[in-house]
């Protein structure tokens, strides 16, 4: 360490601790009980900084040292860090770089620490470490832990700045409401459209390969594709209720009557029930604006975004869909699509290695006749080659299989050809 350091070090140091002089003494004489009221904003910032890593070193830095990743980890106000950060600037305790942040498409701006910085934020991680935490258990007992014990009862992150944003208004650490409070947000689900749970039959590979995309993550975005009735929705519940309890999901099964409106409305739901409540918005709000919105709330998330039955002729809706699948894959999020073709950007995403197309087909034969029992074999042969494997079809012809049809005498090819057009007649008028 130089001489220079050494003295802007000291310097740094004694800025941040004459201004705690009497809050630190009145700590000491109340057994040195840890108060996060005595530390700022900045102090905060540093020690967070601090112990996410310096991370100058390395290719892709941790989402943390985004103002997003800081505002979550101190449980305050994306503003109020926008602020702080200015002053910290300033005084030469942090520079802002951009990055690629992990687990991200996008360079993004961020925070590193300083060697001047870091003399700070061991300044204020020693002093943190010398304090006794009053510590709720889940029985409700009070007690007094060293804060290095204390911050130990926490779900990871296990820091001091955790430990800080956990603390209700009487500096009291309650592990159990902490914990339950991580989880509950790990659990946050938004169902909304999703038809009656229906039988699942067959698709055992494309299941597996849909859970296998869940687990990896990559690439971000998931497209099941096929023609009406082939079982996209029904693969894609089936695969999304092994995330139940585990990571926050959105579902949402778009109508033919369905708005730009309601899609954006009830995402703005669910980023609120996730304390994302910066998230609004405007009237006068374009899709590029909203794009944006979205990008600076899903950070930290880990949410599975599932957007059922994409249809193509509604364009106000599938540009909201469009804004939330970029802004979805550039913060480390995964996006389920189920639709019948290939949406027109999805081409682009894919030849970026960002999408993967699951192309759904017909049914085998034996799953298909779990479908339609009641046919008899003859008739089921000749209704599954018209409909392909289609197990809409199927079931919708297997209804008319005891209904008479008028007319001059037919053959049973014919008789199941009849059926088919009804049937497809009759779920195209509904």
């Amino acid at each position: 360490m130089t001489q220079r350091f050494a003295a802007r070090a000291v310097s740094a140091i004694a800025f941040y601790s004459a201004r705690r002089i009497d809050s630190l003494s009145k700590m000491a004489r109340d057994e040195s009980r840890l108060d996060k009221r005595l530390f700022t904003v900045n102090e905060r910032i540093l020690l967070h900084l601090k112990e996410s890593g310096s991370a100058s070193h390395t290719i892709d830095i941790p989402a943390p040292m985004t103002q997003d990743g800081i505002a979550n980890a101190l449980g305050i106000l994306v503003n109020h860090v926008s602020r702080a950060a200015k002053t910290l600037q300033k005084q030469g305790f942090i520079r802002e770089a951009t990055a690629r942040v992990k687990g991200e498409i996008r360079r993004r701006k961020i925070y590193l620490i300083t060697a001047e910085g870091m003399a700070v934020a061991n300044n204020i991680y020693g002093r943190i470490g010398e304090t006794l935490v009053s510590v709720r258990d889940s029985r409700q007992r009070l007690r007094e832990l060293p804060a290095g014990e204390a911050r130990k009862l926490l779900l990871p992150p296990r820091t001091y700045t955790a430990m800080l944003a956990a603390l209700d208004e009487r500096n009291v650490l309650d592990v159990f409401k902490a914990k339950a409070k991580k989880k509950e947000v790990e659990a946050v689900s938004h169902i909304i459209g999703a038809p009656a749970e229906a039988p699942f039959h067959g698709r055992a590979d494309e299941l597996k390969k849909v859970r296998t995309w869940l687990q990896l993550k990559k690439p971000p975005v998931m497209v099941i594709t096929g023609t009406r009735g082939i079982g996209k929705t029904v693969l894609a519940l089936q695969a999304v209720a092994s995330l139940e309890g585990r990571r926050p999901v959105f579902w949402f099964s778009i109508k033919p009557a369905t708005t730009a409106d309601r899609l954006a409305g009830v995402l703005s739901d669910f980023l609120r029930e996730l304390g994302k409540v910066e998230f609004t918005i405007e009237e006068h709000d374009g899709i590029e604006e909203l794009g944006k919105k979205l990008e600076a709330s899903l950070i930290d998330l880990g949410a599975l975004f599932a957007i059922d039955d994409l249809l193509g002729e509604l364009e106000d809706v599938g540009d909201v869909a469009h804004a939330l699948v970029e802004a979805a894959a550039a913060t480390g999020n995964q996006i389920l699509v189920t639709a019948r073709t290939m949406p027109r950007w999805g081409r682009g995403m894919k030849g970026q290695q960002l999408l993967e197309e699951l192309q759904l087909r017909g049914l085998d034969k034996d799953s298909c006749r779990r479908i339609a029992p009641q046919l008899d074999e003859q008739e089921f042969s000749k209704a599954y080659r018209l409909a392909r494997g289609n197990p809409l079809e199927i079931k919708l012809l297997s209804e008319y299989a005891d209904e008479e049809i008028s007319g001059e005498e037919l053959t049973a090819e014919e008789r199941a050809l009849m059926r088919y057009l009804k049937a497809v007649h009759e779920s195209d008028v509904r």
